[in-house]
């Protein structure tokens, strides 16, 4: 029976609309966007969990053929903006964001320490691979043990490693204890979970020069979330912000 139209999908299988333009290939991935006078940034990123930055060398970099512009917070200290940690309802939230770029510490690895924006994508690629940011590392914190003996502190200015806390009970949690017929207490273990996605993250930018207004098209799971974030790092207006999802 064709439910695509009788209004008795419930239960029925639903026809599919997405398969045609995934097996011709015709979907519009964020690689597949080029838009006009589109330059490309690569990012260099901390290989170390903790430690003091010393002055990057930029002289080979900067030379290096279509490179536009190669910063870092020291250099150029418009592009370090803090992103604000993320709100949690009924949680008690350090306020301590995130930095867009590291300035004189870095506190995990992957951390972006400088950007290069060059006319292509290898271009950039290229000059990242001739920029060696200087790090003196020291002692990381690399387990919920470490952060919680406060071995390490990946904040100085802060007592402590937590960032948010909250408590949640449902009913009378002792009493429930208290009349179970076992109580079964034990510690788990769990390993470091990465996404590995066939679509690495990307985005792009784009700017109307004539009233400010930001269009970004992000490899995200919606546009609310990188919408608000764009507007409350940058302080934005709301409608001056849109955020679109091509593909993922």
């Amino acid at each position: 029976m064709d439910v695509r139209n009788s209004g008795e999908e419930i239960g029925a299988s639903r026809w599919r609309d997405e398969d045609q333009d995934l097996l011709r290939g015709a979907r519009r991935y964020i690689d597949d966007m080029v838009l006009p006078d589109m330059v490309h940034m690569r990012v260099v990123r901390s290989p170390v969990a903790s430690g003091q930055l010393e002055a990057m060398d930029w002289s080979e970099v900067r030379s290096a053929a279509g490179v536009i512009l190669a910063a870092d917070a020291a250099s150029d200290p418009d592009l370090r903006v803090v992103v604000p940690a993320p709100l949690v309802p009924d949680a008690e939230i350090v306020p301590k964001g995130t930095p867009t770029l590291a300035d004189d510490r870095v506190r995990f690895v992957g951390e972006p320490i400088a950007v290069i924006v060059a006319s292509t994508r290898r271009a950039a690629e290229d000059a990242a691979d001739l920029a060696y940011p200087t790090i003196t590392a020291d002692t990381g914190v690399y387990t919920l043990d470490d952060a919680l003996s406060i071995r390490a502190l990946v904040h100085d200015d802060l007592r402590d490693n937590v960032l948010a806390s909250w408590r949640s009970e449902v009913g009378d949690v002792e009493a429930g204890l208290q009349s179970a017929h076992r109580v079964v207490e034990t510690e788990l273990t769990l390993p470091r979970l990465v996404a590995a996605p066939m679509e690495p993250r990307g985005c792009i930018a784009s700017v109307d020069s004539s009233n400010g207004r930001v269009t970004l098209y992000a490899s995200a799971q919606d546009p609310h979330r990188p919408k608000q974030q764009l507007i409350t790092s940058l302080g934005l207006d709301p409608d001056d912000v849109r955020v679109v999802v091509p593909a993922v």
